[in-house]
């Protein structure tokens, strides 16, 4: 018999429930009202597919939440009436004066909680959409309401949700997380993406995309509701793989958001044992025979050959003895780089590898540029990359 969880919550007579000023009211509940919440969860429990129901209430904070976990093999049939019957979780859960958390839906590793109202027909599409890039052989999907933890909009950009109808625009934003498999090859890792990238999407207004194990230890974090380029996941693959033998990295993020001031950032954590006691005044120097610096003076050739995309790059290292850790920062916008003015020897060499670097589609974008090259572009144009925007 499957398995059937049900919390402290199915003492709901016990529970007060709330008035309609918010606070809590002394009127019980009736066992008419019990009986048909512990009906509810019994009928979810014998919906074909389900594996088992966790049905978990506060008595004093009046929470209630909702997991369901599915078979591995669910039929995507069985998926839409499970999903159908979970949406009704929340107006169920607020009849009886909880304040419902979003309802989840488990397969394996992978979760599933994007229902915020949506229609059924909506739901069953996403719904259908999950299962089917879990099945492109990914270690987990997660898909859920996205709630942005940045200061601009999750649009990729002032138009991403020009083109939606009015329906389609009332959607909640969406969110979505890819756990690829670690060691993978960057030829399978390519073909898998690009796997991934065919999947049907049935779409979503704003959200963000996120990857994980794009390359050793790093994070790919994409604003905007659609899959992301080839282009733009490419970058998250080439820091990562980059600094991946690198001794003491411990990840790599890298950021990629066309609507943001600087829509490519990086991020990179290392932590070299070279660097451990040392003070400000000898950090520089010391952080000048690590390896994460020669790779970081590499990384600003292969930004500068894929194209003229703004960006921002920065590093955090060990701790200092003086407090503190050791950070490095440098942005490149349009045809400036601005470097960090706490460390002014790594910044000169920045500046000087950047100039010799430097993608001649910055200064031809901009005749009021100099060309710190002179005005030959001919090596650059042989080297570099399209734009990813």
């Amino acid at each position: 018999m499957r398995q059937l969880v049900v919390g402290v919550a199915l003492a709901l007579s016990l529970v007060s429930v709330l008035g309609t000023s918010g606070c809590a009211s002394a009127e019980p509940r009736t066992e008419a009202q019990v009986d048909e919440f512990a009906n509810y969860v019994g009928k979810l429990q014998n919906l074909t597919g389900v594996a088992a129901v966790d049905l978990n209430t506060n008595e004093q904070t009046l929470a209630a939440s909702l997991t369901v976990a599915v078979d591995p093999d669910v039929a995507a049939e069985s998926l839409t009436e499970i999903g159908a019957a979970v949406a009704d979780f929340s107006g169920k859960a607020q009849e009886r004066g909880f304040v419902p958390y979003e309802p989840v839906i488990q397969s394996g590793a992978s979760s599933y909680s994007y229902f915020d109202e949506l229609p059924d027909e909506t739901i069953a599409e996403q719904l259908n959409y999950w299962l089917e890039l879990q099945q492109a052989s990914v270690v987990a999907v997660q898909l859920r309401t996205f709630t942005s933890t940045m200061n601009v909009p999750a649009l990729g950009g002032p138009d991403g949700a020009a083109d939606l109808g009015a329906e389609e625009a009332e959607q909640p934003p969406r969110y979505v997380l890819i756990d690829l498999p670690t060691d993978i090859p960057e030829a399978d890792l390519r073909i898998l993406i690009e796997t991934l990238a065919a999947v049907p999407d049935p779409g979503a207004t704003e959200g963000q995309w996120d990857f994980l194990n794009l390359a050793p230890r790093t994070k790919g974090e994409y604003a905007g509701p659609n899959f992301p380029s080839i282009a733009d996941l490419s970058y998250a693959v080439t820091a990562g793989s980059h600094f991946a033998e690198v001794d003491g990295l411990a990840n790599v993020e890298v950021l990629r958001d066309s609507g943001h001031d600087t829509p490519l950032r990086i991020r990179i954590a290392v932590f070299d044992d070279v660097m451990d006691g040392v003070g400000n005044d000898d950090a520089e120097a010391t952080f000048e025979q690590t390896e994460a610096w020669t790779h970081l003076l590499d990384l600003v050739s292969l930004l500068e050959g894929a194209g003229a995309l703004d960006y921002g790059v920065q590093v955090l290292a060990n701790p200092l003895n003086d407090g503190g850790n050791f950070q490095l920062k440098f942005s490149v916008h349009g045809c400036e780089l601005e470097a960090d003015s706490r460390w002014p020897v790594l910044s000169n060499h920045l500046t000087a590898v950047w100039e010799k670097n430097a993608s001649a589609e910055r200064f031809e974008a901009d005749p009021s540029c100099v060309n710190p090259n002179g005005g030959d572009h001919s090596h650059d144009e042989d080297s570099a990359g399209s734009d990813a925007d």
